[in-house]
C-alpha cells in the first residue's frame, strides 16, 4: 500500500533546493574569500550539503518500483498515470508516450489503456450507492417493501394502507460521493486564477527595472519570475480541467446506473 511518488516530499526537495540556489554561489564565494576559520567551515559544509539536496530532488521526480503485493484487479494494459510520479502527473508526462505512437501512425483502440480502477463503474458505483445509503439509509426500501407486503396481504388497493414516502433526490448523493475531488478543483481553479493576477504586476516591475539603475539580477528574477508564474497558471488550469472533466464522466457513469435501475429500485426512483 506504499505511495510510488510522494507529493509532499517531491515540494519540500524542490522548494529546499530552488531557495537553496543563492545561499550556495554566496557560501562558495564566502569560502573563497573569507579567511576566518568559522566561516570556511561553514561554508564547506553547505557547499557539499546543497548538492546532496539536488541529488534528493532528483531522485524524487521519478517514481518508486511498483508494489509487488495490491488490493487492485491487474490489468492487461495498465494505463501509466497509475504508476506516474508526482511531476509526471503534473506535467502529463505519462501521456507522452502515446501522443509519440500517434505521431508514428494511427492509433486505434487497441492502442488505449485500461481506465483507472478508480474511475471504472464498479468503483464509481460502489461510491455512489455508498453515499445513497448515507443520505436515506432504509426509508425509500421501506416505501417500496412496505407497499409490496400490503398488496400481498390484502390483493386489493382498496385495502392497502398508504405509505408516507420522502421525497428523494439525487443531487446530494451525487455530491456527497465526488465532494471532495470537486472541492480541490475549486481550490486548483481560485489557485491559478490568483496567480494570473501576479504576472501583470511582475510586468510593471520589470518595465520600471528598465528605466532605473536597480541591480542586474533584478531583472533576471523579474524575468524568472514571469516564466514560472506563466508555468504554474498554465499548469493549475490543466490540472482543474482534468480533474472535472474525471468528475464529469464519474458523475455520468452514477446517473446512467440510477436511471436503469430504476425499475429495480421501485417508487422511490419516481422523483428523480
Amino acid at each position: 500500500r506504499g505511495l510510488q511518488s510522494s507529493a509532499v516530499l517531491f515540494l519540500f526537495w524542490l522548494i529546499l533546493s530552488t531557495v537553496g540556489v543563492a545561499q550556495f554561489f554566496t557560501e562558495f564565494r564566502e569560502a573563497e574569500y573569507d579567511d576566518s576559520e568559522e566561516s570556511l567551515y561553514r561554508s564547506l559544509l553547505y557547499i557539499f550539503h546543497y548538492p546532496l539536496v539536488v541529488l534528493m530532488f532528483l531522485l524524487n521526480i521519478f517514481a518508486d518500483p511498483p508494489p509487488k503485493v495490491t488490493d487492485y484487479p491487474k490489468s492487461q494494459k495498465l494505463c501509466p498515470e497509475v504508476q506516474a510520479s508526482f511531476a509526471s502527473r503534473v506535467i502529463f508526462g505519462w501521456f507522452d508516450q502515446l501522443i509519440l505512437k500517434g505521431y508514428r501512425k494511427s492509433l486505434n483502440v487497441a492502442d488505449l489503456w485500461d481506465l483507472c480502477y478508480q474511475d471504472t463503474s464498479a468503483q464509481t458505483v460502489r461510491r455512489f450507492e455508498r453515499t445513497w445509503a448515507k443520505y436515506y439509509g432504509e426509508d425509500t426500501e421501506a416505501a417500496t417493501s412496505g407497499l409490496y407486503k400490503k398488496f400481498k396481504s390484502y390483493g386489493t388497493l382498496k385495502n392497502t394502507i398508504s405509505v408516507k414516502k420522502k421525497r428523494v433526490t439525487i443531487l446530494w448523493p451525487i455530491w456527497g460521493a465526488f465532494r471532495s475531488p470537486i472541492m480541490s478543483s475549486a481550490a486548483i481553479k481560485i489557485i491559478g486564477d490568483i496567480i494570473s493576477f501576479i504576472n501583470p504586476q511582475i510586468l510593471n516591475l520589470l518595465i520600471q527595472f528598465v528605466d532605473s539603475k536597480e541591480y542586474m539580477w533584478r531583472g533576471f528574477a523579474y524575468a524568472i519570475g514571469m516564466f514560472v508564474t506563466a508555468e504554474l497558471q498554465s499548469i493549475f488550469f490543466h490540472q482543474q480541467l482534468m480533474s472535472m472533466y474525471r468528475v464529469g464522466l464519474n458523475w455520468r457513469t452514477a446517473i446512467m446506473f440510477a436511471v436503469y435501475k430504476k425499475p429495480a429500485r421501485g417508487t422511490q426512483w419516481e422523483k428523480l
